[in-house]
């Protein structure tokens, strides 16, 4: 998955509309990326528009996928966006 760190949203589309779903390792990548695309346009939208650590964690386990806490892991990436801002100043 390292290739993907660090591309954009545009990336990320472009890359979703040129995947097939024909085999089961296609259809998980495809996955993969959405998930991806879903959490830097909705969820967890940075400044910088590239992927990043915290957006590649949830793909490592697509099985448990919707048994995510995933406002935890909203909560815990604003939470640290402010700790940051504030050590900053």
């Amino acid at each position: 998955m390292s290739h993907i760190q660090g591309k954009t949203l545009k990336n990320l589309t472009d890359e979703m509309m040129a995947i097939g779903v024909d085999n089961e390792q296609d259809r998980l990548m495809f996955k993969r990326i959405f998930i991806l695309y879903i959490q830097m346009a909705f969820l967890l939208p940075t400044t910088i528009n590239k992927i990043s650590p915290v957006h590649l964690a949830p793909i490592f386990k697509m099985d448990t996928i919707t048994e995510r806490n995933w406002e935890a892991h909203v909560l815990n990436f604003i939470i640290k966006g402010i700790t940051d801002y504030n050590l900053k100043k």
